[in-house]
């Protein structure tokens, strides 16, 4: 009732696996559980759990390796109209070898931007933090992703919220627990 309020005790559980699996702590809110709502396989509406994490998860993750480096400011990519399309991240890792790569990664607005309905003229807006802070939001995304890439085995399954805010949910979706990562606060 208080880390996870309204979870099941098998949803629970899974939460304790999950941090388990990534040696977060949900006192310290670097890992939690946020009940959402989401579209059955039988085509009905239900409650699933998503579990959830900062992007400071992410990094302390990758940071336990011994092997990350925070990579330069991500860069920004715009159309002719000076609207934001993507977003790069960059990160340093280094191989068992001694050496340290840059890897990167990209993310853009249209596939990760939540957005809503403006009922008054039609017109589709950014929503939340992506009205307000979209670089950063996009940011976050490539940084996500480039961490991924460089962390496989550490962060597999793990998405941040960002990343999923877009996830289409018309269509029945697979309503098995998944980890995410919220925003960094």
């Amino acid at each position: 009732n208080s880390i996870c309020k309204g979870v099941s005790n098998d949803e629970f559980e899974v939460f304790l696996m999950a941090c388990v699996k990534t040696q977060l702590d949900p006192f310290m809110r670097q890992i939690y559980a946020v009940k959402r709502k989401a579209k059955k396989p039988d085509g009905t509406w239900g409650e699933t759990m998503t579990i959830q994490t900062g992007i400071d998860g992410y990094r302390l993750i990758a940071e336990r390796t011994e092997r990350y480096a925070p990579g330069p400011e991500p860069t920004y990519c715009y159309d002719n109209n000076g609207a934001l399309q993507s977003a790069t991240a960059f990160i340093k890792k280094q191989t068992k070898d001694g050496t340290w790569h840059s890897v990167s990664a990209s993310a853009y607005i249209d596939e990760y931007c939540q957005t809503f309905t403006d009922r008054a003229t039609g017109e589709k807006k950014a929503s939340g933090m992506w009205g307000n802070m979209p670089r950063t939001m996009l940011a976050k995304c490539a940084e996500a992703q480039a961490l991924r890439k460089a962390f496989p085995a550490e962060m597999s399954g793990v998405y941040t919220k960002e990343e999923m805010q877009q996830a289409e949910t018309s269509e029945p979706l697979d309503i098995t627990p998944k980890i995410t990562v919220e925003q960094a606060t």
